[in-house]
């Protein structure tokens, strides 16, 4: 830190800010009058309808997401959402701006969904000038819609080559030379996997696979390697994966049992993923699917298992060069926040105004 900025402890940096009505998650709405501001990331994560609720923005806020760390400037007039919250109004003389890039810049450690805002009462913050608390932000700012630019074109890359495959995938699966065109329920049974909660898990050699990938790890497992299963529910559901070694498998997720035809395991990954079962999933607090919910979907394939090899090597060809390009995409990413965090600490130390 500079030795001319004055070191402020945190809770001198901000004001007592009113207090609002806060929307729980499921109440938001898809549109509305009002912008609602959660904890999650993105500026807006839904919207309202009272305006009796609205906190009303004169000077720009901070928003700190408690569970997640998330942290947002907002200068217009919003609504809450529940839970984790925490509304920040810099005093006179500290820029709201600054403020926002000085707390990105603190390395808090990660307490998983516990709350964070307790780490940030014994946080001091070093206070330019407002002179130069303008410089850094007009530096900082300009070098991060530069970042913030690029890593947009990066990720769009990376959903432009998944979107490669997943045609690559159409167009094998579409062949009209296939033999076989059955219905999934036919060929295919789903079984759920066993019940498993954090509470009861313990540490061990076996993953855990459930409806959001591993969960965890346990030193038993319910299923054996060379398994094609699909998420039921969560984050992954719909998606199929083969699992080439011994691991259990929560209730969260399907076991794959084929009836009557054989297949290769990871042809029949690349025929389930070709389907985007997500689609059929039906629709509750998050989606969810299951064996009748799929009983109508159509599988395209040869019934030659050596045919399903060869259409299976060709696929994992240009799944791993993709996956090549891929890899390179999001070490870019990793370093352009590597160039955003060291910017910040630079700027923070006194070093973008010297």
């Amino acid at each position: 830190m500079n030795c001319k900025w004055e070191a402020k402890p945190f809770s001198q940096c901000i004001e007592k800010v009113p207090k609002t009505n806060k929307v729980p998650k499921s109440a938001f709405l898809s549109s509305g009058r009002f912008p609602i501001v959660s904890q999650e990331k993105g500026l807006i994560n839904g919207y309202w309808e009272d305006s009796n609720d609205l906190f009303k923005v004169d000077k720009p806020v901070v928003i700190f997401g408690d569970h997640t760390k998330v942290i947002k400037l907002v200068d217009f007039d919003f609504v809450m959402g529940a839970d984790g919250v925490k509304v920040f109004l810099p005093v006179s003389g500290i820029s709201s701006r600054f403020f926002a890039y000085y707390l990105q810049s603190i390395k808090l450690p990660d307490l998983g969904y516990a709350r964070h805002y307790r780490l940030l009462k014994d946080v001091i913050i070093p206070v330019p000038s407002e002179q130069e608390q303008k410089q850094i932000v007009e530096i900082l700012n300009k070098a991060f819609a530069t970042i913030d630019q690029a890593q947009a074109n990066i990720e769009q890359n990376i959903e432009n080559a998944k979107a490669l495959f997943q045609a690559q995938l159409t167009n094998t699966f579409s062949s009209d030379s296939f033999d076989e065109q059955v219905k999934l329920p036919e060929v295919l049974k789903l079984k759920s996997g066993d019940a498993l909660t954090a509470k009861n898990m313990v540490d061990g050699k076996y993953p855990v696979y459930g409806g959001n990938g591993i969960a965890g790890f346990h030193n038993r497992f319910n299923r054996n390697a060379e398994t094609v299963v699909i998420g039921r529910v969560g984050a992954l559901c719909g998606n199929a994966r083969l699992v080439n070694q011994d691991f259990w498998l929560t209730d969260n997720a399907f076991e794959v049992i084929c009836l009557k035809q054989e297949f290769d395991p990871k042809f029949l990954t690349y025929l389930l993923n070709e389907k985007s079962l997500r689609s059929y999933a039906r629709q509750a607090a998050q989606p969810v699917i299951s064996n009748s919910s799929l009983k109508d979907v159509v599988l395209n394939f040869p019934s030659s298992k050596q045919e399903q090899i060869r259409y299976r090597n060709q696929l994992e060809a240009i799944e791993g060069n993709l996956e090549e390009v891929t890899a390179a995409y999001e070490n870019k990413l990793l370093s352009l926040e590597e160039l955003r965090g060291s910017l910040l600490q630079k700027a923070f130390n006194g070093e973008l105004t010297q």
